[in-house]
């Protein structure tokens, strides 16, 4: 009988992202509180002006904002929210021709662990409805590949991707 003792060091494979400045502000949007550590004014201004560019655009957010810090629900942070992701909602609601409403953002509270939200990532959740299922289910390629390891259905648009989370009141989309 051979017995091996073997002495391995584990490896961190934690990957650090530098988040991209919140829009308009300098500050590193993970370093604010977009990223759950308590909104500071310029947070706040960033999230702001996100806001009114939406809704110059017609699209509503569902809950206030912004989140306050760890712990807080029922909110939604937009600061550091990526333009391609402001730009891909305004061309939802105007080729949907349907009504748009951001229930989730930039915000980490109220998401799993693994949640692809936060600040310089082009994700949100839109309220479901008839008229966003209908056009996604139209306009998306599914079944889309599931390597990804979601549960949910996936499809993929000219927009980007459309995950079904329907069963949870939303689309989580990940826009181009």
């Amino acid at each position: 009988l051979v017995t091996f003792q073997l002495n391995i060091d584990p490896i961190n494979t934690a990957v650090e992202r530098t988040a991209a400045p919140a829009p308009g502000t300098g500050t590193s949007a993970a370093s604010s509180g977009a990223a759950g550590g308590g909104a500071t004014s310029a947070d706040t201004a960033a999230n702001d002006r996100v806001k009114q560019q939406l809704a110059d655009n017609g699209i509503t957010v569902g809950f206030r904002t912004p989140c306050s810090g760890p712990g807080d629900r029922n909110c939604v942070t937009l600061a550091g929210l990526p333009q391609n992701a402001i730009t891909g909602l305004i061309s939802l609601k105007r080729e949907c021709g349907c009504s748009v409403q951001v229930n989730g953002g930039t915000e980490k509270e109220g998401h799993s662990g693994s949640t692809q939200h936060g600040p310089g990532n082009a994700v949100v959740d839109v309220q479901t409805s008839v008229k966003i299922t209908e056009f996604v289910k139209k306009n998306g390629n599914k079944p889309f590949d599931q390597t990804s390891g979601s549960k949910f259905d996936l499809y993929r648009t000219s927009l980007g991707v459309f995950q079904d989370e329907r069963s949870k009141g939303h689309w989580h989309i990940i826009f181009n």
